[in-house]
């Protein structure tokens, strides 16, 4: 057997292996051998079939099945000790990708590497990449204010609607008056503070039990389509009928909780606000916080892109695209998507290497711990260890799942990715409202 290299170019090594008679011909008999012993073919004992019979029914498959694999080991052997770096897999040269081994005989493949580009991420040389920071408004801070002062407040049940109040309803889908047979027919809430004045206008006033016919789009503005798929319990469409019976069932409202000590407390258990000048503060800031997460996942979107714009690789598109078509078939995939892609995973390796980054056990379960701790248990103290032990106890019950842990494990390792690009990457500070980051969000 005799391995050799030539660079076909700067990005495309091959590696030609010669592979003699000798080298193989013993291994093919004695698989031949073996599958004598173990076959069982009519007529004959099991492992008694003559071996003349054996080779013409399966001689060619293990004559290929044993030339592949020496090759295979021959090729990783070479590109290991000579240490290649390379991407993909290797390819046939296309002048061979049509040989057919057949016959005891010397075989000569040539295999083709795309060789691994020589790049550097210089992250001081990029383009500022803007980093929003979230800075709730006057308005966007007192509808936050009014938010807790609701979910704090004393619920009550009056006689009769209100402008605050939250209506429930039975509505039924009609045209004409008459019920649309499989239509909208369900419970549903209404909160007349997200009403035009049209629609509070027409509910203040109304009693339980009282009945109306209403097309459920006059109630809102015409950019509420949201609170109309709401109420009517299904995205509703341009042409869809929205006209219903609406039967009030029952009627509340909240009265806001005072802002006093005792609701600075209930909000802020540290004791730290005791006036509405803290209470804005600290509004401003927790929202701030709030929104800190997703402004670095979108400059981390575009910081990205940035890098796969801005770092210059060698890349061998002719290679790459008849790997992807071997492996991914008939996808279309135009060529600038294409190198997106694989400059990106390149990027990505790099990134990782450099910064050592590496996910245990022990960091899987941590992240899956904070991950309960903040959504079911907040700001909550731990005075006598058993909120910990539930915590240990629903992170044993997680990692019994491969699923869920691959998700964990891929969403800490995004999260560790991210934070090297939002250090690294050049940034320029925008101050935005709640408002125009939602609108950023939704582009």
């Amino acid at each position: 057997m005799n391995v050799t290299r030539k660079d076909a170019s700067a990005q495309i090594a091959e590696i030609t292996i010669e592979l003699a008679r000798a080298d193989y011909e013993g291994e093919v008999k004695k698989s031949i051998k073996e599958y004598q012993k173990k076959v069982e073919i009519p007529g004959f004992r099991k492992g008694h079939a003559p071996m003349g019979l054996i080779e013409k029914k399966m001689g060619k498959q293990l004559l290929a099945e044993e030339v592949n694999k020496q090759l295979m080991v021959a090729l990783n052997k070479y590109i290991k000790e000579n240490n290649i770096m390379y991407l993909c897999e290797p390819l046939l040269a296309p002048n061979q990708e049509n040989m057919i081994v057949d016959g005891l005989q010397d075989y000569s493949f040539t295999f083709q590497l795309a060789l691994y580009p020589e790049f550097e991420l210089n992250y001081a040389k990029m383009p500022e990449t803007t980093m929003y920071e979230v800075v709730a408004s006057d308005e966007e801070v007192d509808e936050n204010i009014e938010i807790n002062r609701r979910r704090l407040g004393e619920v009550v049940t009056p006689e009769t609607v209100e402008e605050d109040s939250m209506v429930e309803c039975h509505i039924q889908e009609v045209i004409n008056g008459e019920p649309v047979d499989g239509g909208v027919d369900r419970n549903t809430n209404i909160f007349l503070n997200r009403m035009n004045k049209k629609g509070k206008k027409l509910f203040v006033g109304k009693k339980k039990d009282d009945t109306f016919v209403v097309d459920i789009r006059t109630l809102f503005n015409k950019d509420q389509e949201s609170a109309v798929h709401a109420v009517m319990g299904k995205k509703v469409e341009a042409e869809d009928n929205t006209t219903v019976k609406v039967t009030i069932m029952a009627i509340s409202r909240v009265i806001l909780a005072e802002m006093n000590e005792e609701f600075f407390k209930k909000l802020f258990p540290d004791g730290n606000v005791k006036n509405e000048k803290e209470l804005r503060e600290r509004m401003r800031e927790n929202l701030k916080n709030y929104y800190k997460a997703f402004t670095e996942k979108m400059f981390d979107k575009k910081a990205s892109d940035v890098l796969v714009e801005k770092t210059k690789m060698n890349l061998p598109l002719d290679f790459i695209k008849r790997y992807t078509a071997e492996t991914m078939g008939n996808k279309e995939i135009s060529d600038e998507d294409l190198i997106k892609s694989v400059k990106w995973q390149l990027i990505e390796q790099k990134i990782v290497k450099d910064n050592n980054i590496q996910i245990s056990q022990d960091d899987v379960k941590a992240y899956i711990k904070d991950m309960f701790r903040k959504n079911y248990f907040g700001a909550m103290e731990d005075t006598d260890g058993k909120m910990d032990a539930t915590l240990d106890s629903l992170v044993e019950s997680v990692m019994k799942s491969q699923e869920d842990v691959q998700r964990a494990y891929n969403e800490l390792y995004n999260e560790k990715l991210s934070q090297v690009i939002v250090a690294n990457m050049p940034a320029k500070t925008k101050a935005v409202t709640i408002k125009e980051f939602s609108n950023l969000m939704s582009k």
